[in-house]
């Protein structure tokens, strides 16, 4: 199982108004390189941890880059719905 991140604030005033981009551009390679990996007979899944949380960030993260509570309610509903078929 292969977690894509989470995104971040983004919030410019914390020093890196280019990480969100970057958090994005890493989250959108991840589905190739795990499909490239499946195709040669790897048993390898996405856990999509970034969409969920895209929308609603404000309320799901803690600060910047940390998710609170309900953030981490979230990530473990998204772990349980990926794990639950494999198992």
């Amino acid at each position: 199982m292969v977690a894509q991140p989470i995104p971040s604030r983004g919030d410019a005033s914390k020093g890196d108004a280019a990480l969100p981009a970057r958090i994005q551009a890493y989250d959108d390679a991840i589905p190739a390189v795990v499909d490239a990996r499946a195709n040669t007979g790897a048993h390898i899944l996405v856990v999509d941890m970034f969409t969920p949380f895209n929308p609603n960030k404000a309320a799901l993260l803690e600060d910047q880059y940390h998710p609170n509570l309900q953030g981490y309610a979230l990530l473990g509903t998204q772990w349980y719905s990926a794990l639950q078929p494999p198992l």
